[in-house]
């Protein structure tokens, strides 16, 4: 259920810690596009997931200490952690 509140939905992302060293601190507005639950295993899951160029993922999923809201971990009422992260495709919408 929380996949589906967050598909389409508008997702304000500030500069990630990790990257606030290098780049101005801003806010960023994203979609997560689509989003598909693949699997769950003791206490871990798999998502498959479409978002707009320039999401910050492992961010939205754990919350970057509220500097992504809405997260994932926020929607779901507990701390979340990527353990991994694969891209495996990039869409290019300018054809």
């Amino acid at each position: 259920e929380a996949l589906t509140l967050v598909m389409e939905r508008a997702i304000a992302q500030r500069t990630p810690t990790r990257a606030s060293h290098r780049r101005a601190d801003r806010v960023r507005t994203r979609r997560i596009v689509e989003a598909r639950l693949v699997s769950v295993d003791a206490g871990r899951f798999t998502l498959d997931l479409r978002a707009e160029a320039g999401t910050y993922i492992k961010e939205w999923v754990e919350g970057d200490d509220g500097r992504t809201e809405p997260s994932l971990a926020a929607l779901l009422g507990q701390p979340l952690k990527v353990e991994s992260l694969d891209v495996l495709e990039i869409h290019d919408t300018t054809e």
